[in-house]
């Protein structure tokens, strides 16, 4: 773990049997850029791997959009081009909130969408 206490994306994929630790260490000292997209071009994870480390590391929920499809009424085709430019879409809205599968989670997204939604 790094001085924020967050774990980094490495040990995530260590913890899930995804890469070993000498396939771990030659890429750290190999990379150029995020070492879960180094790990992935290269071969050594899957997409899944790193897309089930990246949640756990930013303590988000992975859903899998070839189990899980938007709910019934939800998407708007008048907001297509905006589900593309932002890549999110929302899946499914209840009492609770709504719950969206998105490229890259950030505050920026989450902020926008809870005013808009």
């Amino acid at each position: 773990a790094h001085s924020t206490g967050t774990i980094r994306i490495g040990e995530w994929l260590l913890r899930d049997n995804a890469v070993d630790e000498a396939t771990l260490t030659q890429a750290a000292a190999q990379q150029r850029g995020p070492l879960g997209q180094f790990l992935l071009r290269h071969g050594h994870i899957s997409g899944m791997a790193l897309a089930r480390a990246i949640a756990q590391q930013q303590h988000l929920l992975l859903v899998d959009l070839t189990r899980i499809a938007p709910q019934p009424g939800l998407l708007q085709p008048n907001r297509f081009a905006d589900y593309h430019a932002r890549r999110y879409l929302p899946l499914q809205r209840d009492a609770s909130g709504l719950l969206v599968a998105c490229e890259s989670p950030s505050p920026a997204l989450q902020n926008a969408l809870a005013q808009e939604w």
